[in-house]
C-alpha cells in the first residue's frame, strides 16, 4: 500500500528519480549486493588469508584493497537507488544502512592512499 510522500521522499526523489515497481528492479539490487558482498568477503577474509601464503610483501596491501572498495561505492550508490524506487517499505532503513556502509568504504579508501602515499 503506497504512502504520502514526505518531504524527505520528494527530496530523494528529485535526487534519485521517480519512483517505481519494477520487476527487475529486485534483480539489479540483488546483484548490486551480490557485488558488496564480495568485496567484503574479498576485503576481510580470503586476501588476508591467502596473499600472505602466496607473496607477504603482499600481505594488507592496499593497491589489493582499493579496486574492489571503489567498485563496492559504485555498486552500493546503485543499490540506494534502486532501493529507492522500488518503494520498499523499510527503504529508509536500508538507504540509512547503505549509506554508512559508504561512509565506512570511503574512510578504508581514503586510509589506503594515505598509507600509499606515506
Amino acid at each position: 500500500m503506497p504512502t504520502t510522500p514526505t518531504a524527505l521522499d520528494r527530496h530523494a526523489e528529485a535526487v534519485l528519480g521517480p519512483t517505481l515497481i519494477d520487476p527487475h528492479l529486485r534483480k539489479q539490487l540483488r546483484f548490486s549486493i551480490a557485488i558488496s558482498a564480495t568485496r567484503c568477503l574479498l576485503t576481510y577474509l580470503v586476501l588476508p588469508v591467502l596473499s600472505p601464503l602466496v607473496q607477504p610483501a603482499l600481505a594488507h596491501s592496499p593497491r589489493i584493497f582499493i579496486p574492489f572498495s571503489v567498485a563496492a561505492l559504485f555498486f552500493d550508490a546503485r543499490a540506494i537507488r534502486i532501493v529507492f524506487r522500488s518503494d520498499h517499505r523499510w527503504r529508509w532503513k536500508i538507504i540509512c544502512g547503505y549509506t554508512l556502509l559508504i561512509i565506512g568504504i570511503t574512510a578504508l579508501i581514503a586510509h589506503d592512499i594515505w598509507q600509499l602515499a606515506h
